[in-house]
C-alpha cells in the first residue's frame, strides 16, 4: 500500500512541477531566441569631395540586410581607431567591408603602384589595426572585397 502511495505521490508532484518547468524553460528559450549575434561592419569612407562636400561614411544596404536576414544584429563601424576596443567589446564578429580604393601595398611588403591605384590612407590603417585586435581576440572576421585583401 505504501508502495502505490509513493508512485502516486511522485506521479502527482511531476504533474504539479511540469507546468512550471516547462514555462520557465519556455522563457528562457524565448529570451534566447531574441538574443542576436552582434555583428560590426566597416564602412567606406573618403573626406575628399568625391561624393558630398562633406565627409562621409558609406555602406550598401544588403550589407546590413543579409547580417540581418541571417539572424544577426548589424552594427556600423565609424573609422574612429581610439574606439576599437570599445568596438570589440561590443560584437560577436565582424565583416570587414570592401570600398572604392585599394589598400597601401606596403602593408603587405610591396613597393608596386598601379596609376589606377586610389589609396585611403585613414581607411587602410583603421582597418590595418581592427582586424589585427580583432585576430589577437579571436574574433570571427569576414573579408569582403578591399577586406578579404586586408585579411
Amino acid at each position: 500500500m505504501t508502495r502505490h502511495f509513493i508512485c502516486f505521490y511522485a506521479h502527482f508532484s511531476f504533474a504539479v512541477f511540469l507546468p512550471k518547468l516547462y514555462n520557465e524553460e519556455h522563457q528562457i528559450m524565448k529570451e534566447l531566441e531574441m538574443v542576436k549575434p552582434t555583428i560590426g561592419i566597416s564602412m567606406d569612407s573618403s573626406k575628399e569631395n568625391t561624393y558630398s562636400q562633406y565627409p562621409w561614411y558609406a555602406l550598401r544596404e544588403h550589407y546590413c540586410d543579409t547580417v540581418y536576414k541571417a539572424g544577426g544584429l548589424p552594427v556600423m563601424l565609424p573609422h574612429t581607431t581610439e574606439l576599437i576596443d570599445h568596438y570589440l567589446d561590443l560584437v560577436d564578429g565582424v565583416a570587414i567591408s570592401g570600398g572604392d580604393f585599394d589598400h597601401d601595398p606596403k602593408l603587405y611588403g610591396q613597393d608596386f603602384y598601379h596609376e589606377k591605384t586610389v589609396l585611403n590612407p585613414a581607411r587602410s590603417a583603421f582597418d590595418f589595426t581592427f582586424v589585427e585586435k580583432a585576430l589577437e581576440r579571436d574574433i570571427p572576421l569576414l573579408g569582403i572585397c578591399a577586406g578579404q585583401q586586408m585579411l
